[in-house]
């Protein structure tokens, strides 16, 4: 699809109308077609380990390919939780009250499991910290924990106890913090230094398609070096303007890049935040230009992305909405997904070092392989 005639389908949706188009008045033979470089070209040497064993995991008998009564299907996602550049593969078998996810880690060549941790096959994740959390609340009390990832291996940071909700049954209530009896001013205390920073519900960003898994492991990191260089100087200054209005405005944005067209050429998702009415802005390259698609895209500042099918949609309160931009004609009504759908605009937390982390892809021999993928 050339850029300068980008066409967005906007599709019928429930409860919520949308608009949506490119605006560019450039003609075709005045759009400079850009260079085109395959970001599964870009390598990293964890790519092969967490493919294989995604691949065993769908062997196995924790592997549930579609959602059953109330449980959901199996996920994935590949996230750095610990701050060293190099992500971590987490599992999430299904959504069941019980089910934690599964976390890997890769060093020194090397697939080693680091441990579980959550329940309904997620976890709260603290990336200014690089902290993972999980409480659970039961009748009348709460118990949880927070762990980061040393040496690789899940090590407990700190633990928590509460029955303060057993108060109106005449309980004896008791705060706890590491096993020990504390005030229930020290006890707020010490949850407010996790709590107080950012987090999200991780483990559950990729569903296990073929092509999910393909994006997932072969190009999500790749696509911001497989970008020339001016385009990643387009990227840079337009992340490095977000980033700057998110501080000032105190929004927890994020980016992505992702390519919503199939035609190697990615768009750059910018998230406002994780609320419910946080847009997922998307940018696409018109020549020297990086434009932004007319309309509103995005629900808890993230878009759905359906890489069978070149559909992408969001789910909100008012209903659901859908588009697509590359495809020659598409019907909501006709949509059937496929088995391959990624959640879409967060995979980076925008700041200085991941917008630097995320162009400079590639770019270092030292965090690349040349080997292509088994």
């Amino acid at each position: 699809m050339n850029r300068s005639k980008c066409i967005l389908l906007a599709l019928a949706v429930t409860g919520l109308l949308s608009a949506a188009g490119c605006s560019t008045s450039q003609t075709e033979s005045e759009v400079k077609e850009p260079e085109i470089t395959d970001p599964a070209t870009i390598t990293f040497d964890w790519q092969n380990a967490y493919e294989n064993k995604l691949k065993d995991f769908m062997s196995s008998d924790k592997y549930l390919a579609n959602k059953k009564g109330s449980i959901g299907q199996s996920m994935f996602e590949i996230r750095d939780l610990d701050g060293d550049d190099t992500p971590e593969l987490i599992i999430s078998p299904d959504t069941d009250l019980a089910t934690p996810c599964e976390i890997y880690t890769y060093s020194a060549s090397t697939l080693s499991p680091a441990g579980e941790i959550g329940n309904y096959g997620t976890f709260r994740y603290y990336p200014d910290i690089h902290i993972l959390g999980n409480e659970y609340e039961g009748q009348g009390f709460m118990l949880g924990k927070f762990v980061n990832i040393e040496e690789g291996v899940l090590n407990e940071v700190m633990s928590y106890s509460d029955n303060t909700a057993s108060a109106s049954s005449g309980a004896t209530i008791f705060h706890e913090i590491n096993g020990e009896d504390v005030s229930r001013i020290e006890f707020d205390a010490a949850l407010a230094d996790f709590n107080n920073n950012f987090s999200f519900n991780a483990g559950r960003k990729c569903t296990f398609g073929e092509k999910s898994i393909h994006e997932a492991v072969r190009c999500a990191y790749g696509w911001g070096g497989a970008l020339n260089d001016s385009q990643k100087e387009l990227c840079r200054n337009l992340l490095t303007e977000a980033n700057n209005n998110a501080v000032n405005a105190n929004r927890n944005a994020a980016f992505e890049f992702c390519d919503l067209n199939a035609d190697l050429i990615p768009e750059l998702l910018i998230s406002d935040g994780t609320e419910e009415g946080a847009l997922c802005h998307i940018y696409y390259f018109s020549g020297e230009e990086l434009i932004e698609l007319e309309g509103s895209y995005g629900a808890y500042g993230q878009i759905s992305f359906d890489i069978g099918c070149n559909v992408f949609y969001s789910v909100g309160a008012t209903g659901t909405s859908y588009w697509s931009l590359g495809a020659e004609s598409f019907s909501a009504a006709d949509y059937k997904a496929s088995d391959s759908i990624i959640d879409c605009g967060r995979l980076f937390e925008l700041s200085e070092k991941n917008i630097e982390k995320a162009l400079s892809a590639g770019s270092d021999g030292t965090d690349t392989e040349t080997d292509e993928a088994e």
